[in-house]
């Protein structure tokens, strides 16, 4: 008994001495004691074995108190690490699980640099490591921190990671009879971090296996897509690329796609039924598939492999799950909007349609800010979009290894069955999307093999086979039905944001067909038949009116207040400005809905449509109805409290919120009218109003910007406002009035844009930033900018991003010039700021091509909202050797400092080099951007650094440093001088902007008219050809030496010409495909003599932005 006293007492002792402030036990109070002196006591307790006069509950503090003072302390003494190791093993003999558990926990504090896990290894803690975690489900905890101690081992020494815990890692994720264990994906996510960290030891141990043969029986897409992206890391590089076996591996990964007879082996009874179900299996491969078509080196590693035309060979011949599943990915990897599957074309059009839109913005969920940011396009026009230029390689790829063969044989298939039908429906949207996407991206000379049409129309010809006959022409009908749809902009479905498309002239909604209700011309007799028609003067019950008659009516040009009289037209206006009133209470009673949304506040856009262009003597009506609503509205700050009308739930649940769209309508056509009935001075008061966010958010959704009126008044007063949320939600609408174009925003917009840097709020501040980076792609918004000379460079990297724009005008470089910030500025790009920006480019590719987002602090995070198409798009940052490109006097200070020098130098030893992978692309995207201007590329001219980036793009073994040369020779091609110098190096490019739907562009011609006459004869598809032909890559072996690559540069310059379409052109292609992506199979002959496209001078209008090359067949 007094051993257990002294025990308890001690233990009481050791707890309080681990405080570092005095702290009451009961009523006692205790002093702290020195670090040293708790630690002795402390271990000298750890050390003590399990015994039944030791409580459970005294050892787990101790050791907790133990981790707590390693944790604050952080022991850097071998003698005393050795003195913790010695004495914590004891406790990872224990037989108590709590013990051990807290054991470990000390272990992973100590092991916080490699001294203390040469000590950890000394003792041979491993193997006690190991035992914990291999133990029984039920020992949750103990597992869970023998799981935490490996993960920090292998952060602190990955290079010294034992076997013994990869072993146990990998023999813990293949145990599929423990398929319902926790840990099963951490430790697949601990086998991932290892194979990143140390590649030759997770293929020693045969991690990448045991990763493969998770995958297909993972049923999370996150876990599969971080264990496909580790595989593309090991691919990406030479170096680690033996390590993964592309014709074992990968077709382990792909089996449950191109295996026709695939069955999962069969194992323990209890999980059996999980594992041979066979959606999990496609659904695992469908993610990997999609991983690996959204990244350089996945494209190419399946190219070389020949996984692309398997997977597509097999499309016709799978069955209907495994085909749907293909169409999704596709439609995911292009970022279609996944139609409805069903068997009837009509209704897969309508889901599919782009003036539906696929979201619902509420309005205290984005409301018009979020909707017109979804439906209008950027104004960026002068940076290079990745994704889209990665798409129309990942196109092309798929098309030169028999996309359109594959749909083609898909449709001859799928009259069979039901499910094969919905399968062909839903593969005709995905065909006519593409065919859209290749007549923007894909050019000209290349375009003809991306049609399977006149297969299709062999197949609606063939009488001998109706039903094939019948699916064929459904299918064309389809494709046309797609390309008239095409034609259609979308369209807002918040009668706000319509409103805005008008006031900014962007887009004139088309109104109701009246043709069938309404003459143009008619008689005054017969117009009063038509207002008796709609029943408005027969009765005041407005269930009974005819609302479409009335709409079409007050559209009808022939409505005019000098034609009505006093009986019926008089009247039918009267009631119907009486039905408006909010003082009647008849308009503010109808409930919420799409549908009344669309007829009756129509009806009252419509109404006031009419009045506003009725002669002043008649607008009475229109002063009474806006009087009543700013009566109403002066109610809501009158006696501090909120009114009858607009009530939250009213605003909410009722049409009383569209009074603001009435307001807006009267601000657009009669801003007069507003100053009259002292209405703005009703909206004034209340932006002052605390909680009224759904007020606030309807204002300024409504009024007309246009106009230097009081408008402009009211918001900037609610952006100054002191809620947060409100200030944020009208940064975001300034992005939508920018990208409307109203008139003179580079006046006023940017001004308020630029008090919105200074915010308090950091979301705001960076909100507003974004937004100025948009703007200044036009020339007027960067000037009046410059003019206002903002504050940026507390805004980090984005601020830096938009101060280095001021360059590119001369008004901007000579403020630079004086504030001497161009010579330090180009030091730091120079030293560090290049591997910045590889770093930058890179984040924003992955988070297009992955399902995580960048969070706050630059890390990734999940997405929380739900998987949708998401329409991304990466356009280039900005780059300071880009801007600073833009003037003579910029070139002049890039060429005093020699940067272009060392970096050319420093290429010319990398071309097929696979170390320093970070420098290589760093060196890369400054000599692209030096090059994007006319003035850059003359500066590279002698150098002739575009031929080793173009071979570069060939053969570096690097896949990433490839596709950081596609992209490189994208920036080239942005200019005409650029176009044709990649013309002499045989690649082509597309030489319009990539947002026209329709390219047109007339290709002049320099060769004789019998050339010209001959191209046409061997060119079946020369009458359908849209864009000019530019360019196909010329690329060499990498075996070739470099004498022999030089002789071949120097003979492109004096290449032949082919008519695209010829049996020389297709020839030329296929190889030159095959080279480019790294067939094999191909290298063991030699490249054949570059083609060059027919010439011809593009006009300035016609700038080329893109760049789009082959990939393998």
């Amino acid at each position: 008994m007094e051993y257990e006293l002294a025990m308890s007492d001690r233990e009481g002792i050791s707890v309080g001495k681990q405080r570092e402030r005095t702290s009451s036990c009961g009523n006692a109070v205790r002093r702290v004691a020195s670090p040293s002196d708790s630690l002795t006591e402390m271990l000298a307790f750890v050390r003590t074995r399990d015994q039944p006069h030791v409580s459970r509950t005294h050892r787990v503090t101790n050791l907790n108190l133990l981790a707590k003072l390693i944790r604050e302390t952080t022991p850097n003494d071998e003698s005393e690490i050795e003195q913790i190791v010695y004495s914590v093993r004891w406790s990872l003999c224990s037989r108590i699980q709590e013990v051990r558990a807290g054991g470990l926990r000390v272990l992973r504090y100590l092991l916080s640099s490699e001294l203390a896990y040469d000590v950890f290894c000394a003792y041979h803690m491993s193997i006690l490591v190991v035992r914990c975690l291999d133990t029984s489900s039920q020992h949750e905890t103990e597992r869970v921190q023998a799981l935490r101690l490996m993960r920090q081992v292998l952060h602190v020494a990955p290079n010294k990671f034992p076997r013994s815990f990869a072993a146990s890692l990998v023999s813990l994720v293949t145990q599929y009879s423990r398929s319902h264990d926790a840990l099963i994906w951490a430790s697949a996510g601990t086998l991932c971090e290892l194979a990143v960290l140390s590649p030759l030891l997770a293929a020693q141990c045969g991690v990448m296996k045991a990763l493969l043969r998770t995958l297909l029986t993972c049923q999370v897409a996150r876990m599969s897509e971080a264990i496909i992206h580790t595989l593309l890391f090991l691919v990406n590089d030479p170096g680690t690329r033996k390590f993964v076996h592309h014709d074992l591996d990968i077709e382990i990964v792909m089996s449950p796609i191109t295996d026709l007879h695939y069955q999962h082996e069969a194992i323990d009874v209890d999980v059996r039924a999980g594992l041979e179900d066979k959606e999990t299996q496609i659904e695992a491969s469908k993610v990997a598939l999609t991983a690996m078509l959204k990244c350089w080196a996945g494209l190419i590693y399946l190219s070389q492999s020949g996984v692309i035309r398997t997977v597509l060979e097999m499309l016709p011949l799978a069955d209907p799950t495994v085909q749907k599943g293909l169409l999704e990915v596709f439609f995911d990897v292009f970022q279609i909007r996944l139609p409805e599957w069903t068997e009837c074309f009509i209704q897969v059009l309508r889901s599919v349609e782009a003036s539906r839109s696929p979201h619902d913005w509420t309005l205290g969920e984005g409301w018009v800010a979020e909707e017109g940011k979804y439906l209008l396009p950027p104004r960026i026009t002068s940076r290079t979009n990745l994704v889209a230029c990665y798409l129309s390689m990942l196109l092309f790829t798929l098309i030169n290894c028999g996309l359109p063969k594959a749909f083609t044989e898909l449709y001859e298939r799928s009259y069979a069955s039901l499910e094969q039908q919905r399968v062909a429906v839903r593969a005709t949207v995905l065909i006519g999307e593409l065919i859209h996407f290749s007549s923007s991206y894909i050019p000209v000379e290349l375009s003809h093999i991306a049609h399977c049409v006149p297969d299709l129309i062999a197949s609606a010809t063939q009488f001998s086979n109706h039903a094939r006959r019948s699916l064929a022409s459904q299918v064309i009908s389809c494709l046309d039905r797609i390309h008239q749809l095409k034609k259609h902009s979308a369209k807002p479905s918040s009668l706000f944001l319509d409103l805005i498309f008008k006031q900014a002239g962007y887009y004139k909604r088309t109104g109701h067909d009246i043709s069938q209700f309404v003459s143009k011309d008619f008689e005054d007799t017969t117009l009063i038949n038509v207002i008796k028609d709609t029943q408005v003067t027969q009765t005041k019950d407005h269930t009974k009116w005819k609302l479409d008659l009335v709409i079409s009516l007050l559209q009808s040009p022939a409505l005019q207040l000098s034609r009505l009289d006093e009986t019926y037209g008089i009247k039918f206006i009267k009631r119907l400005t009486n039905f408006f009133k909010p003082s009647n209470y008849v308009f503010t009673a109808i409930p919420f809905s799409v549908q009344n949304m669309k007829t009756y506040s129509v009806i009252g856009c419509s109404l006031i449509n009419f009045l506003t262009k009725s002669p002043e003597a008649t607008q009475r009506y229109l002063v009474e109805l806006i009087a009543d609503i700013a009566s109403q509205l002066g109610q809501v700050t009158a006696h501090k409290k909120t009114a009858d009308v607009f009530t939250p739930n009213s605003i909410t649940n009722t049409l009383c919120r569209d009074y603001f769209l009435f307001i807006g309508y009267v601000s657009y056509r009669k801003p007069t009218v507003l100053l009259t009935c002292n209405a703005y001075a009703s909206l004034l008061a209340i932006c002052d109003v605390p909680n009224r966010n759904d007020l606030l958010r309807l204002i300024v959704s409504s009024l007309d910007y246009s106009q230097d009126v009081y408008s402009r008044v009211v918001l900037s007063k609610i952006l100054t406002s002191s809620d947060q949320q409100m200030r944020l939600y009208t940064t975001k609408h300034l992005r939508v009035l920018l990208r409307t174009k109203m008139r003179f925003f580079n006046n006023w917009g940017i001004r308020m844009l630029v008090t919105q840097l200074y915010d308090v709020n950091e979301e705001v501040a960076m909100e507003a930033i974004d937004i100025l980076d948009e703007a200044c792609e036009e020339e007027s918004c960067l000037v009046a900018l410059i003019i206002q000379r903002p504050a940026l460079l507390h805004l980090a990297e984005k601020g830096v991003s938009l101060l280095t724009r001021f360059i590119s005008t001369s008004r901007g470089f000579t403020l630079m010039k004086e504030l001497g910030y161009l010579h330090d500025e180009l030091d730091r790009w120079f030293s560090s700021y290049n591997h910045l920006y590889v770093q930058l480019v890179e984040r924003h590719l992955a988070e297009a091509y992955t399902s995580y987002r960048i969070g706050q602090e630059g890390n990734f995070v999940r997405r929380s909202a739900p998987k949708t198409c998401r329409n991304v798009q990466v356009f280039v940052p900005i780059h300071f050797y880009g801007q600073l490109v833009q003037q003579q006097s910029g070139c002049d200070l890039l060429q005093q400092k020699g940067h272009i020098n060392v970096f050319t130098n420093f290429i010319r030893r990398h071309i097929t080099s696979s170390s320093d992978i970070l420098h290589t692309k760093a060196t890369v995207w400054a000599l692209a951007h030096i090059a994007s201007s006319p003035l850059g590329l003359d500066m590279l001219k002698e150098s002739d650094i575009i031929k080793e980036i173009a071979l570069m793009a060939a053969n570096n073994p690097v896949f990433s440093i490839r596709g950081t040369c596609f992209y490189a020779l994208c920036l080239v091609a942005k200019t005409k001088k650029g176009v044709e110098q990649l013309k002499d190096l045989g690649w082509f490019s597309v030489c319009h902007s990539h947002d026209h739907k329709w390219p047109v562009v007339t290709n002049k011609s320099n060769s004789s008219p019998s050339l010209q006459r001959a191209v046409r004869e061997r060119s079946p598809l020369t009458h359908q050809a849209s864009v000019p032909a530019v360019v196909l890559t010329t690329t060499d072996s990498p075996e070739l030496t470099a004498a022999r690559r030089k002789a071949l540069l120097k003979k492109s310059t004096s290449s032949t010409m082919c008519a695209p379409g010829s049996l020389q052109h297709q020839k030329i292609v296929e190889d030159r495909v095959s080279q480019f992506m790294g067939d094999d199979s191909s290298r063991s002959h030699d490249p054949p003599p570059p083609t060059r496209a027919r010439g011809g001078n593009l006009s300035p209008q016609q700038r080329p932005i893109s760049m789009v090359s082959l990939s393998n067949r």
